[in-house]
């Protein structure tokens, strides 16, 4: 097992990462909503329907992600607000107990995807598998979600 970076880890100068608190779970579910709303917009469920299907799907994939790694750092990804105060932006899930780390999830609210903020996190998450002695850093995406294939192949 790799040690964990130090608490508030900082990717750069305007963005850290945090471990998840309960009182992050409103914004992670929010996040997880904006994550899979694409999905769901042909959709013609009333809103009450997809609100609680989000739910059922975040609570599924949480407990999936902990019995799959369960020595995986699971981080919040903050960065500073224009009043200098830090706000919740996404969320960062990395298991580092294997020779080979995996990215289990990199997820970011839309208005700060495509500002190179991802780009930032995953040359981060190489710089510090390098420093780590890790083998490698692998990861799995869906084969439609095109963006994510787009940062990756930039990373």
């Amino acid at each position: 097992m790799h040690p964990s970076p130090a608490p508030d880890a900082s990717p750069s100068g305007d963005v850290r990462l945090r471990a998840v608190r309960r009182a992050d779970h409103p914004f992670l579910l929010a996040l997880y909503g904006s994550v899979r709303a694409p999905e769901l917009r042909g959709c013609l469920w009333p809103r009450r329907q997809k609100d609680a299907f989000i739910a059922d799907q975040f609570r599924l994939q949480q407990a999936h992600y902990r019995r799959a790694h369960p020595g995986a750092d699971y981080w919040v990804v903050d960065r500073i607000d224009e009043g200098g105060a830090w706000i919740p932006i996404g969320r960062l899930s990395l298991d580092r107990s294997e020779s080979e780390w995996h990215l289990i999830e990199l997820s970011l609210l839309p208005a700060e995807r495509g500002c190179g903020r991802g780009t930032t996190l995953v040359h981060w998450i190489q710089q510090a598998a390098e420093a780590g002695a890790a083998d490698a850093v692998g990861l799995h995406v869906e084969i439609d979600n095109s963006a994510a294939i787009r940062l990756y192949a930039r990373a």
